[in-house]
Order: structure tokens, then sequence, then C-alpha cells
């Protein structure tokens, strides 16, 4: 039994058919995120942003659960579901970490990583954290997405903007995908949703406030986040 993608494990059973188990997380509730979460279901405008981490264990898991399922049912790019209990889910093996590929491939796994992410967001789904690291290339070559924890069924510009920032600031761990290549691929992401644009806009700017953080950072030792914010800034830029 081995550790995989953090909180899945890998199982090899009978047959030689490989599972995943996952088991209920642990408790992430701290008094700074049961405060943002009180805050936020306040005002009613503002609770589709409500985080995950100010929930119990139990209902982190059963929201995952329910997304999963609904993934499933429509077909969209996670792993199969197996069985599940009240704390705990089994799903078929559904590939191999994105991040263990050969550069070579990372161009097309980019690209079928982002189609994996846009077909969640045409079916108003949010994945929540949509990090390299979550995802996994399949026997077809097709990015599968994992770790749903912070997933939620929601329309919101805003929450679809966020998903898209994060893939393309962890994008930049896979070696070989261009800023054109990038660049192609959020501008096709904005004709789909073009509120997204504002939000994209407001994020930029934000980001060009806070720029003296990275900067002074990377002046001082190696950062891997600080070059990735630099660059995805560079990114939303050109976005007008």
């Amino acid at each position: 039994m081995a550790k995989r993608n953090q909180e899945y494990v890998h199982l090899v059973e009978r047959d030689g058919t490989r599972y995943w188990l996952k088991k209920r997380g642990e408790e992430k509730r701290n008094p700074m995120s049961l405060m943002i979460n009180g805050v936020l279901t306040l005002y009613k405008p503002w609770a589709h942003l409500t985080l995950h981490s100010g929930l119990t264990p139990a209902q982190r898991f059963a929201k995952e659960l329910s997304i999963l399922g609904d993934c499933q049912r429509l077909n969209l790019p996670i792993p199969r579901l197996y069985t599940a209990g009240r704390a705990y889910f089994v799903t078929l093996c559904a590939g191999k970490p994105i991040t263990e590929q050969q550069g070579a491939k990372n161009k097309t796994l980019f690209h079928s990583a982002f189609d994996s992410l846009h077909a969640l967001h045409k079916e108003k789904i949010i994945h929540g954290r949509p990090a390299m690291r979550d995802m996994v290339v399949n026997d077809q070559g097709n990015v599968v997405l994992l770790d749903f924890e912070e997933a939620r069924r929601s329309e919101s510009a805003l929450l679809r903007t966020r998903d898209m920032f994060l893939f393309m600031l962890d994008s930049f761990r896979l070696s070989g995908v261009s800023q054109k290549t990038r660049l192609s691929v959020l501008k096709r992401w904005c004709t789909t949703y073009p509120l997204s644009v504002v939000h994209i806009k407001r994020l930029n700017w934000f980001i060009i406030k806070l720029l003296w953080i990275p900067k002074l950072i990377l002046h001082v030792r190696k950062n891997r986040l600080s070059k990735q914010l630099l660059l995805t800034q560079r990114l939303l830029s050109h976005i007008k």
C-alpha cells in the first residue's frame, strides 16, 4: 500500500486491478476559517465564497462525495467511483501524476489538463484548487482531476476565474509549455466566459500592487512560487 497524490492510497487487488482509497480528512477548522465563513454567510451575495476548510470533516467528505457522484453522472474526467462508505470511498486507479511525465509531452498534457478543467466549468462545477499535483494521466493520454474537497456547484464567474488563475499559476511546474501556449488557452477560456475577463483584470491589478513582495523574495533567495506569480501576472496582463 503506497500513498499517492497526498490523500489517495494506491491499492493493488485481485486480478491485478488497482484502486485508490480515500478516507475522510482531518479537522481543518480554525478560528480564522470559522470567522471568514461566518462573515460570508451573513452577506448572501458572498455566501458562495465560503471555505470548505471551515466545515467539519464529515461535511467536507459528504460534499466531495456528492460532487464526485455528479461528475460521474456527467461523465466528467474524474476517477470512476467503485464504492463508498460513511468515511471513505474507493475509485479505480486513474493514471500517473502529470508532473512525472516526460517534458516533451507536457504541451499536450497542458492542453488536456485545461480541457478537463474546462469540462467541469461548462457543467457549472468549480474544482476549487486545480493544482498539477491533483492531476493524473490515464492510459488514453487524457488528464483526470483529483481531490474535490473544495469543489462545488456554482455559476460564479469569480470562482471560475480563481480556478483558472490557480491552474495557470501551477502550470509553470510543467516544463516545455510556452507563455504563447498558455495565453492561447486563456484567451479561448475568456471567449467562453466573457464575464470572467473583468475578474481577471481586477486580479491582475491586485497582483501588480503586491509584486514588490515576490520580487523582494527573489532578490534574497530562489523561490518557485514567487517566480510563478511574476510569470502569471505577465500572462494576465495580455487579457484586454
